[in-house]
């Protein structure tokens, strides 16, 4: 994905959350609060299960040295990623449905 102004999930919810700095600030009315309102939306309509797969945290874990589990960091879950993660799943739900549609198949490179 190509951004201009390179917001990254925090400086995002920042602006949402009322705290813009000066990037995200001229966008929080054109593009910001847009976004997050087609957001609200498209999350409110997936389905439990699609919504149990794509809000699975991204967990870290940390091994001692003899290999065993040290402990597991679990980051914090924002709006702003579960809003990239929506949408990048609609797009993989809408393209499956119409290559389902026109009997499409994916060619896998194995000839």
């Amino acid at each position: 994905m190509r951004s201009a102004a390179k917001l990254n999930t925090r400086r995002r919810k920042a602006a949402i959350d009322g705290r813009p700095d000066d990037t995200a600030g001229p966008l929080l009315a054109s593009v910001l609060k847009p976004l997050y309102d087609a957001y609200a939306i498209v999350s409110a309509r997936a389905t439990n299960a699609i919504r149990s797969i794509s809000t699975f945290p991204n967990a870290k874990i940390l091994l001692k040295s003899d290999g065993t589990v040290d402990r597991v960091i679990v980051p914090e879950r924002l709006d702003a990623h579960k809003l990239i993660e929506e949408f990048y799943d609609s797009g993989q739900r809408r393209a499956a449905k119409c290559l389902k549609r026109r009997r499409c198949r994916l060619s896998t490179g194995a000839r």
